[in-house]
């Protein structure tokens, strides 16, 4: 019994991963329509990182930067301490990206299969 449990709550856990996700990507698609310049080209980087699997991790040592924090900053590519600075101290252990994240069959694609605004990059 307590192995089908753990399976529900992986699951649930991963459902609501994925719905957060497309709330992230739905806020970076509509500020990316307004946005010009430096800001465009930071938010077009957020929605290249999603779609290799990337989004939500460091850049820099690859701890995972807290949803409520990309909620107000979604296009941060490092985590409050790598932002703070080299010196900064970590407050958790680093967690590794996922490494050989292929991006989204057909190239480089915003947005999910069949969603409307799914464009190429």
């Amino acid at each position: 019994m307590s192995d089908a449990r753990s399976v529900h709550t992986h699951l649930h856990d991963y459902e609501r991963h994925l719905a957060q996700l497309d709330r992230l990507r739905a806020i970076l698609e509509e500020e990316l329509a307004g946005a010009r310049g430096p800001r465009a080209a930071r938010i077009e980087a957020a929605l290249d990182r999603m779609d290799r699997g990337l989004y939500g991790a460091c850049g820099r040592c690859g701890a995972f930067i807290p949803y409520e924090r990309l909620l107000r900053t979604f296009d941060r590519p490092t985590c409050d301490a790598c932002a703070a600075g080299p010196d900064a101290e970590h407050d958790r252990r680093p967690v590794a990206p996922r490494a050989g994240t292929a991006p989204a069959p057909g190239g480089a694609s915003r947005g999910h299969p069949g969603r409307p605004g799914a464009e190429a990059a």
